[in-house]
């Protein structure tokens, strides 16, 4: 009975016997699904709809139906208040049914994700932005003996370290990583590399929702800058004067211009307390300025709300697209709607994306059914992916924010949003991030992460290195405080409208 204790306590703040319109029905579903969700009550949303329009139905055959003014009654007798309280029995014990084992949370758990072979790699001071570990359907195994095509790389390690002057300076191991990153040049895609096992140690700490280091979003550029994309608020980067746009020209005197983007975080990452002296050249400026700053833990916050409570118009900001940003989005927007917001901004700029299955998520709460994205591998293979009919759509009027750190996750959002004419888009040209990566473990505790697809808007667009052109573009203001404000205040006004529209 505990579990319809919970749901009735849930439940009880939006009951009432109202003989509402079905779609009104159905938005109180979704509201009463929030409750479950926010107690902790895992629910099966198709079940809950099916039981409330069910017990819906039967207390409209038993009520008076006044043809006259062609409107529902409720008779105020006895008789009524003896069916609501039926009411309330039948449906907290045939949402104990919907409650059982067979229910599970819409949103998916950290460790559902680790098991997710599709991610997208977004870059991360933190190292969370990396893609989750994802391992091989079955582990390779080295040969007994050396491929007679790989047989040259052998000769030639052998060759080297017997013979050359300073083989003793150098170890295997640094020899076999430096061949590694060879074919990887060959490649030319920044995206696929090796990451060493103590850089994949680090990686995999973040995982737990907090980090120690600076608190930033980096990203490698085209050309080889490492690029602050955004600072985290309240960390110590953004109280050092951080900004977006910001290029890390060293790190502790080490410079950057030979290093990756893996290396780079490796060298500002470090214990709380610790400092680090960065070299910076903030975007707009000339000469460069070294900025020390105090390290911190830094937690992993994807959502956060920020217009007032009762806004007309809500401002939601995305982050990162972690494993439950969908399910905090999910409670945030409730939450928002709840106090009287009637449009909705999502704001992803600076965004520089993170979980595919995260991002198909997030989606699916304004898109309600239909392709959201499909992915092509190399051999031609496609995968679609459809929104969630598990995860209740959200049908108020929207606008997302974007700009050019709004990179892979936070671009799937931007295509599907666009292609379904599901809401306008505001802001500037997106990064051009449409690859899928996951991560091999290797035998000696290190990672291979590989580009494995590219990934294409529902209609079909295939945005890598070109990206996503916003509706209403808002940009050319150089100060950047000033530009995201314009951005904002355009959102607003085509909500302001459209509410206007509707209301005629």
């Amino acid at each position: 009975m505990e579990i319809a204790d919970k749901a009735l306590k849930a439940f009880g703040a939006y009951f009432h016997l109202s003989l509402l319109p079905q779609s009104l029905l159905f938005q109180h579903c979704n509201i009463i699904f929030s409750k479950f969700l926010s107690h902790g009550i895992p629910v099966n949303l198709k079940i809950l709809k099916k039981i409330i329009f069910l017990l819906y139905v039967v207390v409209l055959q038993m009520v008076c139906i006044d043809n006259i003014n062609d409107k529902l009654l409720v008779a105020e007798s006895f008789l009524f208040h003896k069916l609501k309280i039926l009411f309330s029995f039948a449906f907290v014990t045939l949402l104990t049914l919907s409650c059982g084992e067979g229910s599970s949370n819409p949103f998916k758990t950290s460790s559902d994700l680790e098991k997710d072979h599709s991610v997208l790699s977004s870059d991360l001071e933190s190292g969370i932005s990396i893609p989750l570990f994802v391992p091989a359907e079955e582990p390779l195994r080295a040969p007994s003996e050396v491929p007679e095509e790989l047989l040259i790389i052998w000769e030639v390690w052998a060759h080297l370290t017997r013979d050359h002057v300073a083989s003793s300076e150098f170890s295997a191991e640094e020899f076999a990583e430096a061949a590694i990153n060879g074919m990887l040049a060959e490649l030319d895609d920044p995206h696929t590399a090796y990451v060493s096992a103590a850089r994949h140690e680090i990686n995999s700490e973040d995982l737990q929702g907090k980090f120690e280091g600076i608190g930033a979003h980096v990203q490698s550029t085209r050309d080889g800058k490492i690029v602050i994309v955004s600072p985290i608020e309240g960390g110590p980067a953004e109280a050092a004067g951080i900004r977006a746009g910001d290029t890390i020209l060293s790190v502790d005197g080490v410079l950057l211009e030979d290093k990756s983007l893996l290396d780079a975080i490796t060298l500002i990452r470090g214990p709380r307390g610790t400092a680090v002296l960065l070299g910076i050249l903030h975007l707009g400026d000339i000469d460069p300025v070294e900025i020390s700053i105090t390290r911190d833990e830094i937690p992993l916050e994807s959502v956060l709300v920020r217009s007032n409570p009762g806004d007309e118009i809500a401002h939601i900001r995305v982050t990162d697209f972690f494993a439950d940003t969908a399910e905090k989005l999910y409670l945030a927007i409730n939450q928002v709607i709840d106090a009287g917001s009637e449009g909705l901004i999502i704001d992803v700029r600076d965004n520089p994306g993170g979980l595919l299955r995260s991002s198909v998520d997030v989606v699916s709460l304004f898109v309600e059914d239909g392709l959201i994205l499909s992915e092509i591998d190399g051999s031609g293979n496609k995968r679609e992916w459809i929104a969630r009919d598990d995860i209740p759509a959200f049908d108020i009027p929207l606008v997302v924010l974007a700009n050019e750190y709004s990179a892979s996750a936070s671009e799937i959002l931007v295509g599907a949003v666009q292609d379904t004419n599901r809401g306008k888009v505001v802001g500037d040209t997106t990064f051009g991030k449409g690859s899928v990566s996951i991560l091999r473990p290797l035998s000696n505790g290190a990672g291979l992460y590989i580009t494995v697809a590219h990934w294409y808007t529902p209609a079909g667009r295939l945005i890598h290195g070109e990206g996503l052109d916003p509706d209403i573009e808002v940009s050319g203001i150089t100060d950047r405080r000033e530009l995201e404000s314009e951005q904002t205040n355009m959102a607003i006004q085509i909500l302001q409208q459209e509410l206007k529209s509707s209301q005629r």
